[in-house]
């Protein structure tokens, strides 16, 4: 016969092992959902990033874009010759400074002017020259006629003095010193003459270089 003895009560070792593993349950799944919430940390692609030592100086930043680059506003420069472009020194885009040569123009007309005007300059030198030479020979002749002159003045003016002194002594005639005095006062004329000749020569000479 079966006696009813009532329900069985769990022993405490038991229960404290049940609780302990229900902890470790909700532990685990409460890390399991911190795992699921918590993002991971962020990735990026390394072809977009640069990477380097830290340097002071220029960053060049390129950026690509879809379609081609424009200027906004255009500014004609006219020149004043005809000409072809034959060589483009720079491209849109580049830095330029007031030194700059952007194109390189060619003007086969303008080409031979320019020979031709060398030639002509060449042309008016060598006869500058020339005149040169020229003038400077006749303007040596007339001081050389001049130098001439002022030792024949010389001369006669010591031989007036000479002579005057013997006519004092009856040792020649008075036409002599007549003849003396005229003498000497011509060449002194002619002194002045060429004097004032070589001055006018002189003036002029700048003047004749001018035509060239």
């Amino acid at each position: 016969m079966d006696v009813d003895r009532g329900p069985r009560r769990i022993s405490r070792g038991v229960r404290n092992l049940l609780l302990f593993i229900v902890l470790i349950a909700i532990g685990g799944g409460v890390t399991a959902s911190l795992s699921v919430i918590v993002p991971t940390e962020p990735t990026i692609d390394r072809q977009s990033v640069l990477i380097d030592t830290v340097q002071r100086g220029e960053l060049v930043h390129s950026v690509r874009g879809v379609g081609t680059l424009a200027a906004e506003d255009f500014l004609w420069i006219p020149a004043t010759t005809e000409g072809r472009v034959v060589k483009i020194q720079v491209r849109p885009g580049a830095k330029v400074t007031k030194s700059t040569v952007l194109w390189e123009l060619s003007n086969p007309k303008l080409q031979l002017a320019v020979i031709n005007a060398e030639a002509d300059v060449k042309s008016a030198e060598a006869n500058l020259q020339a005149v040169k030479a020229r003038l400077d020979k006749e303007l040596f002749a007339m001081k050389a006629k001049l130098l001439e002159l002022e030792t024949e003045h010389s001369i006669a003016k010591l031989t007036l003095e000479i002579n005057q002194s013997l006519f004092e002594q009856d040792v020649v005639t008075e036409n002599t010193i007549k003849m003396d005095r005229l003498k000497a006062s011509g060449l002194k004329a002619r002194v002045a003459i060429e004097e004032q000749g070589v001055d006018t020569f002189e003036t002029l000479m700048p003047s004749e270089y001018a035509l060239f």
